[in-house]
């Protein structure tokens, strides 16, 4: 009754988006039948083990290969240890994505994560983009008129800001940054 999985191991990134600005991520491995976490496969490398016993009559074996690879690839992303795996700022996101990609991993993403990636491809500038009524008031109240160029600024600077993700505003010189800074900060 004993049985022997020799199954390849590939990798599963499970990864989420805190409203902090982090994402939380984890590795574990599946194989068609279990998963398994990835302390417990760095483990038995580090024991030099070449299998890994997951019940009494139930064995895995170890694919070094992609443990190993794993490891290095984590040392290399930087990423902060926390009590559920992994946490890096949500502005290094390419570095994740990288990092999964690199590991031949499959994702597994929360709402929030997934929500974040649609909008970093399809984020489209309002240039009707309004701010608080109070604000509005006051620009028409000192008869500053925002173009919808500026408008457009301005909502980029605050989906960004949303996002926890840092930009440049690289207008042409005496096109309004200095306007457009203002009232997003306001």
């Amino acid at each position: 009754k004993v049985q022997i999985i020799t199954d390849p191991m590939k990798p599963v990134v499970s990864v989420k988006k805190d409203p902090q600005g982090w994402l939380v991520f984890d590795v574990k491995y599946s194989t068609p039948n279990y998963e398994l976490p990835k302390n417990l496969l760095f483990q038995a490398i580090e024991n030099n083990e070449e299998y890994v016993q997951l019940d009494p009559i139930t064995w895995v074996k170890v694919d070094e290969q992609a443990v190993e690879t794993t490891k290095e690839k984590l040392e290399a992303l930087e990423a902060s240890l926390t009590e559920d795996g992994y946490r890096i700022p949500a502005s290094e996101f390419a570095s994740l994505e990288e990092f999964i990609d690199a590991i031949g991993g499959d994702r597994v993403l929360d709402k929030a994560y997934k929500e974040f990636l649609e909008q970093l491809s399809g984020f489209a500038a309002d240039t009707n983009y309004r701010l608080t009524e109070r604000f509005e008031k006051h620009l028409v109240d000192i008869e500053l008129t925002l173009r919808p160029y500026q408008r457009a600024g301005i909502h980029w600077l605050d989906w960004l800001r949303k996002n926890q993700l840092h930009g440049i505003l690289a207008d042409d010189m005496g096109l309004g940054k200095t306007f457009q800074i203002i009232s997003f900060i306001n």
